[in-house]
């Protein structure tokens, strides 16, 4: 037993050795639930493990004018095309003695106040067909886009893996964040807080699902764009420019009316901003200075506009004082992550629940994906010893446990197991990973996930300790450093973003 501290709250927790038949046991329990008992389980905890506490509402927006708008446009539609047709059948008959009504007829001794009706209405009712013909074609933006987003967040989060497998246990927090949002009296901005690898991007991969299924549209940022100034309602916009261009295109003024359908939506209150990584943002030097009170600024400019927002962040200085609502990131339920095993777990049920048990993994979800990756390769039998050897089931620490299983998914990735539609043989492969853990090292210093290549050169030239072990280790892979290359295919493994 040794001390370790691990949490906000500094609290000191023992880390205990790993207990083979308490994991083993607990799943022989959830087996004999029995059918009707996994019913009822399931009921409670939702699909796929997802705790749920009952279906929201469709999102129709805070702003019932613009349905009553709507309608009426419609309506309008309609009168504009029977009027158009009576008139047609009149001219082609010539027969206006035979309808019920003689408008004709009437209007003979009226012409001037059927003139100043008939002018007004046809004008009224052009505007409405006019609207009608913009709502179709943002219903041509709108449709595909919310249909993705629905079908493939993952695409449609910017910063998600896009091999990421189910969102596990996050629904009750997806639920309540929504919730929060749907009624402009309470509308406040949400930031989740969570530490590094706890979930909080697929915490809005999950988000940007239910709110597509709901009838809202969800526009996914990165902040690690917004670099000179913040403003969450402009690199929405930018997003969702970019992410529709291809339905606006041929059209002479598709920039405007691709502007003017976002207008619309957000006028609309269907918009639903999704912003990852508040730590990223502003932390070049010419606006480092200021960042805080920038920050802080930006959101209280969202919450003065009322628009729905809901940011990400690893706890730090700018979260204190902030005009928001902080919403911790939590641990996943040990319910639901026995679902989310049951489910995709192919290995020996007591050797998953060994690892579940002893790395901790309802406090870093990052490690279940890798588990689960390793898992569908049928590679958990295999996980490393720092000797190279296979994993020893003797008492190990938490830490010990996810460096192994950490050890082993990179092992597996240069050997070609992961990835292996990349075209790049395993020396290459460890090159790169040897280059982009400098870059990695880089970041966990300086407290970052954006590093540039201008830091590499900075650490290149002052030849550090770790630029001369990482460059002894390229020697013996027969390779040097090459930064630009190996960040350009360790986008292509799925390690890095460029």
């Amino acid at each position: 037993m040794r001390p370790v501290r691990d949490r906000p709250s500094g609290k000191v927790r023992a880390l205990r050795a790993a207990d083979p038949v308490r994991p083993s046991f607990r799943r022989r329990l959830w087996r004999l639930r029995g059918p009707f008992g996994r019913v009822l389980f399931r009921s409670r905890i939702g699909p796929g493990g997802s705790s749920t506490v009952g279906r929201l509402p469709a999102w129709r927006g805070s702003r019932p004018q613009f349905r009553a708008m709507r309608f009426a446009t419609f309506a309008g539609a309609i009168i504009f095309a029977a009027w158009f047709g009576r008139a047609l059948y009149v001219v082609i008959s010539r027969r206006p003695n035979s309808q019920p009504f003689d408008i004709d007829k009437a209007c003979q001794s009226t012409t001037i106040s059927c003139g100043v009706v008939s002018g007004t209405l046809g004008f009224i009712l052009t505007l409405g067909l006019a609207y009608l013909l913009f709502l179709f074609r943002l219903a041509r933006v709108q449709t595909p886009y919310v249909r993705k987003a629905r079908e493939t967040p993952a695409e449609v989060v910017q910063t998600a893996d896009r091999t990421i497998g189910a969102v596990v246990g996050r629904d009750a927090l997806c639920h309540m964040l929504i919730t929060n949002l749907r009624d402009p009296a309470i509308r406040r901005p949400q930031v989740v807080v969570g530490g590094l690898g706890t979930g909080k991007t697929t915490l809005l991969v999950r988000l940007t699902k239910l709110l597509a299924e709901r009838g809202a549209v969800p526009v996914p940022i990165s902040l690690r764009e917004a670099q000179d100034n913040l403003d969450f309602r402009t690199l929405a916009l930018h997003r969702f420019l970019r992410a529709t261009s291809g339905a606006v295109t041929g059209d002479a003024n598709a920039d405007a009316n691709a502007v003017r359908i976002w207008r619309q939506l957000c006028d609309e209150d269907k918009v639903v901003v999704l912003a990852d990584g508040l730590e990223e943002t502003l932390i070049e030097a010419e606006a480092a200075m200021g960042r805080d009170y920038s920050i802080r600024l930006a959101i209280l400019q969202a919450a003065e506009q009322g628009l729905p927002l809901i940011i990400t962040s690893r706890p730090h200085s700018p979260l204190h004082g902030m005009p928001a609502s902080i919403v911790q990131l939590e641990p996943l339920s040990e319910e639901a992550m026995l679902e989310h095993l049951e489910q995709d777990t192919s290995a020996d049920g007591r050797r998953v629940d060994w690892i579940v048990e002893t790395a901790d993994l309802a406090e870093a979800p990052v490690y279940l994906q890798i588990t689960r990756q390793l898992d569908q390769m049928g590679l958990l039998d295999y996980l490393m010893g720092r000797d190279g050897g296979r994993l020893d089931v003797r008492p190990v620490d938490r830490a010990e446990l996810r460096l192994r299983l950490l050890d082993t998914w990179i092992r597996a990735l240069i050997d070609g197991i992961f990835a292996a539609e990349v075209a790049l043989d395993s020396a290459e492969r460890a090159a790169i990973v040897e280059q982009l853990s400098v870059l990695a090292c880089i970041g966990f210093q300086r407290d970052r996930l954006l590093v540039t290549f201008h830091d590499f050169e900075e650490l290149l030239r002052r030849r550090t300790l770790l630029i001369e072990e990482a460059g002894r280790r390229l020697a013996d892979l027969g390779s040097g450093f090459d930064i630009q290359w190996a960040a350009l295919r360790g986008t292509q493994l799925g390690l890095v973003e460029a």
